[in-house]
């Protein structure tokens, strides 16, 4: 199964919002940076506004449903990801502002892409 999408908006250091899921029933929000956020270090669009390819610190749940349709890797890997859609966008930014983006964790970035990236997700 091969299915096509396309990234236009990525939100580095995002915050995380329970979906209106059983499974998130009694999960609470967790702002940008956060131990508890699934969200990661990134987030980008894929189909919004509730599909995304993210970043995780909890690695142990990688390759398992663990949510409602997302994409999940490990947080390097993701913030290399979106590293790469941001250049090929034309969007790219200079080292400073990636480490910036880094260490101020609790800070969420929005970058909307204004050539989005064509991306083919295989199942």
């Amino acid at each position: 199964t091969r299915c096509d999408f396309r990234i236009s908006r990525i939100l580095w250091n995002p915050s995380w919002t329970p979906p209106p899921s059983e499974w998130a029933r009694d999960k609470k929000p967790e702002p940008p940076g956060s131990p508890g956020n699934p969200m990661g270090r990134v987030k980008m669009f894929i189909r919004a506004p509730d599909y995304y390819i993210h970043g995780t610190g909890l690695t142990s749940s990688l390759g398992r449903a663990r949510s409602h349709g997302c994409i999940r890797m490990r947080n390097i890997d993701a913030v290399d990801l979106a590293r790469l859609v941001m250049l090929h966008a034309g969007e790219d930014r200079g080292e400073e502002w990636y480490l910036e983006a880094i260490d101020q964790a609790d800070r969420t970035r929005e970058v909307n892409l204004r050539r989005p990236v064509p991306v083919k997700v295989r199942a």
